[in-house]
């Protein structure tokens, strides 16, 4: 018997797959933040193999799985290779495979003395485009026209390939350096991606915490503000009292009423000057 850990949830592909039919469910479980969440412990599990030596090859939604209680795993390395001395000894080496669309340029070459951890980082930036762009990067009507795109075809930014979506700057520059098709072009490391994307996403959340505090703050100015309806009504009234007051009378300050109306306008005035003051304080 050959026992393992069962795994129950969807994978990323499921979701993704999700999101391009517009699913109200996976929008509202897979916004773009918790996609790089997902992306981020991605590159976790790809460093920690990476420390080891091995590199996963076959990295793609797919072999994404995310669990019913939002945990990430990092599944089917049967493609994995083992870098170095050890790993030229392993059947692996011997034999050319993949996934179309999702494999770097020395893996459609089949070059496997080529292959470090800069492999995985192209397909961690196929990843990363599909989640932008809902789309995988390469695409052809058959196998070989996608793995001849890998090699020669020019690749459409995530915003371009979806200009539905609303793509970050900053994190379509970070997928397209991913998918260099020179290793030398891409992220030396995936911690070093890992950090870009890191980095990018307390960003989002800094800009989501003031845009928060600034609505609150908006929300409370407003309330003020509809509070002081009633005695700003008053003053008016106050106001278009005094005025008809003095015409009829030609214009005297004295004429009846309008001393006192003037007081009680000048104390509304005060308090509506606080309140404005608290107002514009706030905002």
């Amino acid at each position: 018997y050959y026992v393992m850990k069962r795994l129950d949830g969807i994978t990323l592909g499921t979701a993704l797959q999700g999101l391009r039919r517009n699913d109200p469910e996976m929008e509202a479980r897979f916004d773009l933040d918790r996609l790089l969440q997902i992306f981020i412990e991605v590159c976790q599990g790809v460093i920690y193999a990476h420390d080891r030596q091995v590199i996963h090859c076959d990295l793609k939604p797919n072999n994404i799985l995310i669990g019913h209680y939002g945990e990430v795993l990092l599944v089917d390395w049967g493609l994995a290779f083992v870098m170095g001395d050890e790993g030229a000894l392993q059947a692996r080496a011997q034999f050319w495979s993949g996934t179309p669309g999702f494999m770097a340029p020395e893996q459609v070459i089949g070059d496997v003395t080529q292959y470090d951890p800069r492999t995985d980082v192209w397909a961690l930036g196929g990843i990363l485009y599909a989640m932008l762009s809902l789309a995988r990067p390469f695409v052809g009507r058959t196998k070989q026209e996608t793995l001849e795109a890998v090699l020669t075809g020019e690749l459409l930014p995530p915003s371009r390939r979806n200009p539905a979506r609303r793509i970050p700057d900053g994190l379509e520059r970070i997928c397209m350096r991913c998918l260099s098709k020179r290793k030398e072009d891409r992220y030396p490391t995936v911690a070093e991606l890992m950090a870009d994307v890191e980095d990018h996403l307390a960003g989002r959340r800094r800009l989501r915490q003031r845009v928060e505090l600034g609505q609150r703050a908006l929300n409370e100015a407003r309330h003020q503000l509809d509070g002081l309806a009633g005695t700003e009504a008053v003053v008016d009234a106050l106001q278009l009292k005094i005025m008809n007051a003095q015409s009829k009378s030609g214009g005297s300050a004295a004429a009846p009423g309008v001393v006192a109306w003037r007081r009680d306008v000048q104390e509304l005035r005060e308090s509506l000057a606080v309140a404005y003051q608290e107002a514009t304080r706030l905002g």
